[in-house]
C-alpha cells in the first residue's frame, strides 16, 4: 500500500510542473508589453493593463474554481484550465485594441490559468505529509518560475515584427497549450481520502484544524497572512512585468529579454529553496528575511546601471518574490487543513492578484508620468517595511500557529528569530 502511495504521488507531481509551466506563460508578459508599445502603439500603462487584469482574474477564478474543484474534483477542473487557456491565447492572436486584449487574455486566458491553480496545487499538497509540504510546494511552483527561462527567448524572437510577431507569437502558444494541458491534465487525481497523510503528524507539530472558508476569514492570522502575501506580490510583479523596459531605460540595454530569464532562473530556486527552507526554519522567519532582502534591493535598484548591476538586482528579486510563491499555500494548508484548501488556498491568492494590481500598475504610472522608475522602487521598499513589521505582529498573536514559526527542528527554538 505505501508503494502504491509513493508511485501516485510521484505520478501526480511530475504530470502537474508541466502544468505550472504552462501557467509560467504569465511571467513573459514584459516581453509580449515591448513589442505591443513597438507594433501597436499602446503606451506603458495600456500594455500593462491586460496583464494586472488578468493577475486579479486569476486569483478570483482560484476562490470560485477551488469550490468547483472541491466538489468536481481536479482533472475536470485542470482540464477545462487548459482548454480556456488554450481558447484565450488563441483569440489573443486576433486582436490588437487594449479593451478586446483584456477580454481575450486577462478575462478567458486569466480564468483557465486560475482553474489550473486552484485544480492542481491543492491535489498535489493532500498527497504529502506535513513535514515535506514546503519543499514540494517549492518544486511545483517552481515549474512557475521555470517557464520564462523556456519561453523568454523564443517568444522574444517570434515576437518580433519580421518573424511572426505579437500574433504569431500567440498563436503558437495557444496550440501548446492545448497540447500539453490537457494531455498532463489527465493525471491529476485525488488520493481516496483528502490526504493519505490525514493523521501522520510532523514531528513538533500541532495538526491544524480542518476549516471552511467562513472559519479561515474570521482568524486574525488570515489578514496577517494575506498582507504579507500583497507585499510580496508586490514588489516582486512591478519588477517582473517591466524589467525590460527598465534595461532599456536605466541601461540603455536592448536586450532585457535575458534578465528575463536569469529571473526566472532565481524565482525558481527562490521557490524551491523558500519551500524547503520554511519546512525546517519555518515559514515566518523565512518571509522576513525576504521581506529584508527585497527591501534592500528595492532602495538599491535606481542605480543598477549596468546589465551586470540588473542581473544582480533581478536575481534578488526573484529569490525573494519565489519564497513567498512557495511558503505562502504551506502556510494556509498549515493553519487552516487540507479538507477545504482548494477555496481556502483561492481566497489567500486574492493576496497575490491584489499584488498583482498594485505593483505592474504602479511602477507603469509612475514611469508614464516621470520617464523613471525610482518612485516605484521606493514604494515597494516601504511596503517591504511595513511587511517585516506584519511578520513580528504575526509572531506574537500566532500561539497556535508555532509550527510554521518555528519549523519541525525542536533545536530550531534555540535559533534567534532573525536567523
Amino acid at each position: 500500500m505505501e508503494h502504491t502511495k509513493k508511485t501516485n504521488a510521484k505520478v501526480v507531481l511530475g504530470a502537474a510542473i508541466p502544468l505550472h509551466i504552462l501557467s509560467g506563460i504569465i511571467y513573459i508578459w514584459s516581453v509580449i508589453s515591448k513589442e505591443l508599445m513597438t507594433q501597436y502603439g499602446w503606451t506603458s500603462t495600456q500594455a500593462t493593463l491586460p496583464y494586472t487584469l488578468q493577475s486579479i482574474i486569476f486569483a478570483v477564478a482560484m476562490i470560485f474554481c477551488g469550490k468547483l474543484h472541491d466538489k468536481k474534483g481536479p482533472k475536470f477542473t485542470a482540464i477545462s484550465g487548459a482548454v480556456l487557456m488554450s481558447l484565450g491565447l488563441l483569440l489573443s492572436a486576433a486582436v490588437k485594441t487594449p479593451v478586446l486584449m483584456i477580454i481575450t487574455y486577462s478575462i478567458i486566458f486569466g480564468t483557465g490559468t486560475g482553474m489550473i491553480g486552484a485544480g492542481v496545487m491543492p491535489t498535489v499538497i493532500k498527497w504529502f505529509p506535513p513535514s515535506k509540504r514546503g519543499m514540494i510546494i517549492g518544486i511545483l511552483v517552481g515549474g512557475v518560475g521555470l517557464a520564462p527561462v523556456l519561453y523568454a527567448p523564443l517568444i522574444n524572437w517570434l515576437s518580433s515584427a519580421d518573424v511572426l510577431g505579437i500574433s504569431g507569437s500567440f498563436l503558437v502558444l495557444s496550440i501548446f497549450s492545448a497540447a500539453v494541458g490537457i494531455t498532463m491534465a489527465q493525471l491529476i487525481v485525488a488520493p481516496a481520502d483528502n490526504s493519505i497523510y490525514a493523521d501522520e503528524k510532523a514531528p513538533n507539530k500541532t495538526m491544524p484544524n480542518e476549516m471552511d472558508w467562513k472559519g479561515m476569514i474570521r482568524e486574525k492570522n488570515f489578514y496577517l497572512v494575506w498582507s504579507m502575501f500583497i507585499i510580496s506580490s508586490t514588489a516582486g510583479l512591478m519588477i517582473i512585468s517591466h524589467i525590460v523596459n527598465i534595461a532599456n531605460r536605466q541601461a540603455g540595454w536592448g536586450s532585457g529579454f535575458l534578465l528575463v530569464a536569469i529571473l526566472a532562473i532565481f524565482n525558481t530556486m527562490g521557490r524551491f529553496f523558500g519551500g524547503s527552507l520554511s519546512d525546517r526554519f519555518g515559514r515566518i522567519r523565512v518571509m522576513r528575511i525576504a521581506f529584508l532582502i527585497q527591501m534592500a534591493n528595492m532602495l538599491l535598484f535606481r542605480f543598477y546601471e549596468s546589465p551586470a548591476m540588473l542581473a544582480i538586482g533581478v536575481s534578488l528579486c526573484g529569490l525573494c518574490y519565489g519564497a513567498g510563491v512557495a511558503v505562502f499555500p504551506a502556510v494556509t494548508s498549515d493553519l487552516f487543513g487540507v479538507k477545504n484548501l482548494g477555496v481556502n488556498n483561492g481566497i489567500m491568492f486574492t493576496g497575490w492578484g491584489t499584488g498583482a494590481i498594485i505593483g505592474p500598475l504602479a511602477a507603469g504610472t509612475i514611469y508614464d508620468s516621470t520617464l523613471q522608475y525610482t518612485g516605484a522602487y521606493y514604494l515597494a521598499a516601504l511596503l517591504l517595511l511595513i511587511g517585516i513589521g506584519i511578520s513580528l505582529g504575526f509572531k506574537r498573536m500566532a500561539s497556535q500557529s508555532k509550527a510554521i514559526e518555528d519549523g519541525v527542528n525542536s533545536k530550531e527554538k534555540l535559533i534567534r528569530w532573525f536567523i
